[in-house]
């Protein structure tokens, strides 16, 4: 168990190291705050997904950025089927 902490942990600030730069990089600094949030959620789903167990948390964590973000720009869905695709 130690070893796939140890692991996960590793794993997900190598992937947060790298986004970050790569982000700032490519985009400039004006958008840094968006970058680092981003980089940051995905960086606890590494980590989380490393554990099966971690799994639902993941998909739950997921699915609530992608409807905030879609609130947020007043997406207007059409077919609840599009919507039920992102909860299967």
């Amino acid at each position: 168990v130690k070893v796939i902490t140890i692991l996960a942990i590793v794993t997900g600030s190598l992937y947060l190291a790298v986004n970050i730069s790569y982000e700032l990089i490519t985009n400039g600094t004006s958008e840094w705050q968006s970058v680092l949030s981003t980089a940051v959620v995905n960086t606890i789903g590494i980590i989380v997904a490393n554990v099966p167990e971690g799994l639902p948390a993941t998909v739950t964590v997921c699915l609530t950025i992608t409807a905030r973000r879609m609130a947020a720009r007043n997406v207007f869905v059409k077919k609840l089927e599009c919507v039920e695709a992102l909860g299967s």
